[in-house]
């Protein structure tokens, strides 16, 4: 038993070693969500047991052992288990169905098991400490997880005399922290061959459609320290008939009866999305990590043979679920984590025959928020990759292009999701989706004046970082703009008879004088604006207070000075415009 492997894993592994022998002692490899990470770790826990040197694999979840296991059977590596007696005996008999072998020696050096089961037996003085010091090579599925101080740490740290590689398709973490033993982690070098455009460009992973068929409003949710939506709270916005029953009828519209995985919250939601799904004919089932192992691996089963259509899914096939028969992906489940975006995203990219393209159904505005949060210019793209912390976004610079948002649009008629004519971008086929002059590449639908304004509003509104005012707001600093502009007689009325009655009659006059001039300015600002430009005046409005940081009916309901202040800056920037 043995596999080959392919051109980009070999290019990876021939990187790792390169490191190794620079001395590195605990390598991250990057390799993108369907590149084949399980096998190239197998790789080299197959070169540790030919060298004899004791190798720990681990997968940072107790479902995902099994998952470890088959790639080391395909690899044709025996091995041993560190877990309870029940999962090995269903792992082993999993194995025998599918390569008629159960790959397992308990005496083999190369030896697997989960980070909480490792971490539970140290812990209880279970795991003799002359084996850790013997430990060569640790090797990490979803290295991302491993950080100072955490359970995954608390695994490696006694395997003092181990060299480790951990494999991960995103090394980036919801609580910003870096995996470089400089920062966070333990990493002392990183490996990054290849990424996810470049296997589209080999088809190596096939081409996608997106369809973002919904948005989702965080307000009501907070974020928990670990970077990510609070479930319990999460689950309320979603778990909603109108949302599900959205989700059945576009799949049915966009992807009728091919292949889907669904993602959703908790296990209740995911209960409800199955029932939805089966109650409209598509035959569904609801999993979890909490789910039996082998109730887990005859779903998957049935999936892969055509009995089950969608496996509606918390938690579970996200991370190391390898199918290439997965044609639809549905995500249920709003979230802040890149990686477990990136991860679910690539469930619909492996190859498979009768499959031209992946298929996303974001219901939850994912796909864009990624893209705005990162700045990538398709959703494949990835952030440059680092050890380092990742640092919070500096606020845009409206001078600085690379810091621009990539434009975005949903087709009001297909839903389809994709890119607007954005900087460097090149579309050879593999790429995602891109507008042409509004145009819908997928349905043909023209954008309408009306759709283009809405979109370009968004597009500014978030760039300039601005806060859109409410009519009520607007309608209240348009009557404080008006009293400023009152007769100074009218407004004597108001004061006559006071103590303050001349004092404030100047200030009401020099006030109101400030205002004649501002909007005389700001009128000449947006007459010239919109020459240049050929937007609207809405829009206008919107690139005023991006320029010159506020609203353009806040200015006229300031004070005199700050009017004054706000009329230098005007009359500056249209100075400057003229000269260039």
């Amino acid at each position: 038993m043995g596999i080959s492997l392919r051109p980009h894993q070999l290019e990876a592994i021939r990187d790792i070693d390169s490191q190794i022998t620079s001395g590195s002692r605990a390598v991250c490899c990057v390799l993108p969500t369907g590149a084949g990470k399980s096998l190239t770790l197998a790789y080299y826990a197959k070169q540790a047991r030919e060298r004899h040197e004791i190798c720990v694999v681990f997968a940072h979840r107790d479902v995902l052992i099994s998952q470890l296991s088959e790639a080391l059977c395909k690899m044709g590596v025996p091995h041993s288990f560190i877990c309870s007696d029940k999962a090995r005996r269903d792992i082993t008999n999993n194995n025998r169905n599918l390569f008629g072998d159960s790959f397992y020696d308990e005496f083999s050096p190369v030896v697997v098991s989960s980070t909480p089961t490792f971490n539970a037996r140290i812990s209880a003085g279970k795991i003799p400490l002359e084996f850790l010091v013997r430990v060569k090579w640790w090797l990490q599925d979803e290295t991302h997880h491993l950080t100072q101080g955490t359970s995954w740490h608390n695994c490696i740290q006694p395997m003092i005399n181990a060299q480790g590689i951990g494999f991960t398709a995103t090394p980036i973490r919801g609580d910003k922290k870096g995996l470089g033993l400089h920062a966070d982690g333990v990493m002392t070098s990183m490996s990054v061959t290849t990424n996810m455009f470049t296997l589209i460009k080999k088809s190596m992973l096939t081409p996608y459609k997106i369809y973002s068929t919904g948005t989702f409003d965080p307000s009501s949710v907070n974020v928990t320290t670990g970077g990510d939506y609070n479930q319990r709270k999460l689950v309320i916005g979603v778990n909603k008939r109108e949302i599900i029953g959205d989700a059945v009828s576009h799949y049915m519209h966009l992807a009728p009866m091919k292949p889907a995985i669904t993602f959703c919250v908790n296990i209740e939601h995911a209960i409800a999305v199955a029932k939805q799904f089966n109650d409209a004919g598509i035959a569904s089932i609801a999993i979890s990590s909490k789910s039996d192992l082998n109730v887990r691996q005859q779903a998957m089963e049935d999936f892969r043979s055509g009995r089950i259509i969608n496996l509606v899914n918390v938690d579970l096939l996200g991370e190391g679920y390898d199918c290439p028969a997965v044609t639809v992906v549905i995500m249920l489940r709003p979230t802040q984590s890149y990686s477990l975006f990136k991860q679910q995203f690539g469930r619909m990219l492996r190859p498979s025959e009768n499959k031209s393209y992946g298929i996303l159904l974001d219901h939850v505005g994912n796909t864009k928020y990624f893209m705005e949060r990162f700045g990538l210019l398709a959703p494949h793209d990835d952030p440059e990759w680092t050890l380092d912390r990742l640092e919070t976004r500096k606020k845009r610079d409206d001078d600085d292009e690379s810091n621009k948002l990539v434009e975005t649009m949903t087709c009001p008629e297909c839903q389809c999701f994709g890119v607007v004519k954005p900087v460097g971008y090149v579309d050879d086929g593999s790429h995602a989706l891109v507008f042409v002059n509004g145009v819908c590449p997928d349905c043909g639908h023209v954008e309408t004046p009306e759709e283009n304004e809405r979109r370009i509003r968004e597009l500014k509104i978030k760039e300039g970082e601005l806060i859109e005012l409410s009519f009520d707001v607007i309608d209240s600093l348009i009557q404080q703009r008006n009293e400023n502009l009152r007769p100074v007689s009218e407004f004597s009325h108001t004061v006559r008879g006071s103590s303050f009655e001349h004092a404030a009659k100047n200030q009401f006059a020099n006030r109101q004088h400030a205002l004649n001039i501002l909007r005389h300015w700001i009128q000449e600002w947006c007459l010239q604006h919109g020459r240049d430009t050929g937007l609207s005046p809405s829009l206008v409005q919107l690139d005023f207070e991006r320029q010159f940081k506020v609203n353009i009916f806040k200015a006229q309901a300031s004070s005199g000075t700050q009017m004054n202040e706000i009329t230098a800056r005007i009359q500056g920037d249209i100075q400057q415009r003229r000269i260039a």
